[in-house]
């Protein structure tokens, strides 16, 4: 069952007309703060905002997408029936390009105009940086 909801990143860069994926487990960023699932969480009112330099960029309603979680885990492999594991759901949510030494901030709360600072919303923020390929990020 559900215990949890937060907010995640999974980047896609296209160069050379190719679409490269950040997928190393390491380098997915995890939020620090994250939603309990629990009879006060008000689903259909779950929302996602997008902040650049906290500045709003985009925002969408997240009910569905946890309604996507659901179904996906009622159709789920016997193994995922125990233990703990991490089910990605991937919205249409598409961000700015975003410039080195920016911070990219995403919420995830059941009530409008939730920002990075309510602490009653889930958080995932990350830095953007510029690195040198192959090296350590």
């Amino acid at each position: 069952s559900l215990r949890h909801v937060m907010p995640a990143l999974d980047t896609v860069v296209t160069g050379d007309g190719r679409p490269f994926r950040n997928r190393g487990l390491a380098t997915v960023p995890r939020a620090s703060r994250w939603l309990r699932l629990s009879a006060g969480l008000s689903v259909d009112a779950l929302r996602l905002g997008v902040f650049v330099d906290d500045e709003s960029v985009a925002h969408r309603e997240a009910g569905s997408l946890l309604g996507l979680a659901v179904d996906a885990l009622a159709d789920a492999p016997l193994d995922m029936t125990s233990g703990s594991h991490i089910l990605h759901v991937v919205s249409d949510l598409h961000l700015p390009t975003l410039r080195s030494n920016s911070t990219l901030q995403i919420v995830l709360a059941d009530f409008v105009g939730a920002t990075a600072r309510d602490p009653d919303a889930g958080l995932l923020q990350v830095k953007i940086e510029d690195v040198a390929p192959g090296s350590e990020s």
